[in-house]
């Protein structure tokens, strides 16, 4: 897939020569009314009279003045590039957060010109994601984003939906009503719930087991088993439901006679 840093920067090449073409069409019309002589224009855009008795809309000017654009220029001007009017405004119509690294959002910023602005935001406890926030007056550039994103959002949903549609295919059925299994702890997660007395902190810890058959069942870590660690072979007693839409996969309740078979580091 196309990445957004390639895409921006066709993007802004493509700006570039919009803005080239309105800046010497604007140019021409000037050169025309006076002899040949185009206006100077600086790096910000605008047109200044390059002599005295400078002749431009309708009013002749004197060399180095501004040359005011008409509303219809700073239309098209905006359309194209996003450029603001004030050369030195930082105020920005469009913003879009989105989820990146540290290298990216310095490609990003590399190549969006004077596009607007990317920033970035605290790094995450990964060290190397961030959210960058990419800052413009181009409606067509934020909209560009927009589409991107949602474009790699619906493909990773797309690779996800795949990779477990693969997976549910190489699990069993998961078990039903109240029976003995065996199976080996995936993971442990606290999960805060209603609290019914000062001593309860409403904190219940949940685990997943994978059984032999590979299906997974979900329900509350039994507290005879409270130090049962990722990888550790465990055995206990549940009622068992099959999730909705999916009999590879079980909710239990009311464990009893839980026991560590084999720990991790011994298997």
């Amino acid at each position: 897939m196309t990445t957004l840093v390639q895409v921006i920067r066709a993007h802004v090449v493509q700006a570039n020569e919009n803005y080239a073409k309105l800046r010497a069409r604007v140019a021409e019309k000037a050169a025309t009314a006076n002899n040949g002589k185009e206006p100077t224009i600086d790096c910000y855009g605008r047109l200044h009279a390059p002599c005295d008795g400078y002749f431009w809309e309708d009013t002749t000017y004197q060399g180095g003045a501004y040359l005011p654009f008409s509303e219809e220029f700073y239309e098209q001007l905006e359309l194209m590039t996003g450029r603001v009017r004030t050369a030195n405004s930082r105020r920005f119509a469009y913003s879009v957060r989105l989820k990146s690294t540290t290298k990216e959002i310095e490609e990003l910023s590399a190549c969006i010109g004077d596009y607007g602005v990317v920033e970035r935001g605290r790094i995450w406890d990964d060290g190397e994601s961030r959210y960058a926030y990419i800052k413009t007056n181009q409606k067509s550039l934020s909209d560009l984003i927009h589409t991107y994103e949602q474009e790699r959002a619906a493909a990773r949903k797309a690779a996800r939906e795949a990779e477990l549609a693969k997976l549910k295919e190489l699990k069993g059925t998961a078990p039903e009503g109240r029976v003995t299994v065996k199976g080996t702890l995936i993971m442990t997660k606290d999960v805060h719930g209603q609290s019914f007395s000062y001593y309860d902190s409403g904190i219940t810890t949940k685990m997943l087991v994978e059984l032999e058959n590979k299906s997974t069942v979900w329900g509350t870590l039994p507290t005879k088993i409270y130090d049962a660690e990722k990888g550790d072979t465990v055995e206990f007693t549940a009622t068992f439901e099959h999730a909705k839409d999916d009999d590879t996969h079980a909710f239990f309740k009311r464990p009893s006679k839980p026991s560590i078979l084999q720990r991790a580091e011994t298997a």
